[in-house]
């Protein structure tokens, strides 16, 4: 029963991916509904999985939430990350088509971290993908194609082909993209992303859209200073006194990236030192909150 329902949900991925919508919910529902009798948690939490891209790409946003946390929820009692990783990087995707871009900055965030903890180098550029897709959206061209550019070196190493029906709307924004800046400054960003380190791409992008922190459910606040998420957590880390390296260590990037952070930490605050950064954190009660 488990080899069927996992052959079952393996023809609906497939039926997905060759843009067979209507035939790859079929298999898919067939899948799970095997899969649920079986009771195998990894196989179920696949098909929701699967089911919950289905939705996505039927514009069924609801219910794409309800399952992906579903899946969600199963995967992360089980401890699987490739699943875990799967389902962060599609509720990621939920929200970058309803336009809520600080929540799929936070979902991507966390998906990228595990897809760069195990090497999952065709999910860091699916992600990248989307951050484009989502900088495009806004404007913000030079970062689009800068992460269109990393994306696609992440995929030529191991051969990895962007699915069939993502192809159209890839093609359409790489176009509109490449129209905004002129083809020169389009392959001059595009060869910086290749050319880039993976965390750094990653930062720089997801810097574009983590300008807010969560304040409760359904608000949200300006993060202190206009910095991110992620300078606000290295402000918090100068603060304590650790050096660059320490941090690295601590927020798992580069020292360069942690570089990075501070040199726009100083510029943000119109500051000129890290002593100036360690007073401004503790006036804003960043390590308490570092703390909770």
């Amino acid at each position: 029963m488990t080899g069927l329902g996992d052959t079952l949900k393996m023809l609906g991925f497939q039926s997905m991916r060759s843009g067979r919508i209507e035939e790859a919910k079929h298999w898919l529902d067939r899948g799970l509904e095997v899969c649920r009798q079986t009771g195998d948690q990894r196989h179920i939490c696949s098909a929701l999985s699967g089911l919950g891209e289905w939705c996505i790409r039927t514009r069924a946003y609801a219910e794409a939430r309800k399952t992906l946390n579903e899946s969600l929820s199963i995967s992360r009692s089980t401890g699987e990350k490739w699943n875990i990783a799967i389902n962060l990087g599609s509720l990621g995707w939920v929200a970058l088509l309803e336009g809520d871009l600080p929540r799929m900055a936070k979902l991507l965030r966390e998906s990228l971290s595990i897809r760069v903890e195990t090497g999952d180098r065709s999910g860091m550029a699916w992600c990248l993908e989307k951050l484009g897709q989502a900088a495009a959206g806004a404007e913000k061209y030079e970062a689009a194609a800068l992460a269109f550019g990393a994306a696609a070196a992440l995929r030529r190493p191991v051969g990895s082909q962007m699915d069939h029906s993502d192809r159209p709307i890839y093609e359409e924004t790489l176009k509109r993209v490449e129209q905004a800046l002129g083809e020169a400054m389009f392959a001059e960003r595009w060869r910086a992303g290749e050319n880039m380190p993976p965390d750094e791409v990653i930062e720089y992008e997801l810097s574009h859209f983590e300008t807010r922190v969560e304040q409760g459910a359904g608000s949200s606040r300006l993060a202190p200073g206009g910095l991110t998420a992620r300078e606000l957590e290295a402000a918090a880390l100068v603060a304590q006194g650790k050096s660059n390296k320490d941090i690295a260590e601590a927020m798992t990037v580069s020292i360069k990236t942690v570089e990075t952070y501070v040199t726009r930490i100083l510029g943000k605050l119109g500051f000129e030192s890290r002593v100036q950064i360690a007073t401004w954190a503790m006036e804003n009660d960043l390590l308490k909150k570092e703390e909770r």
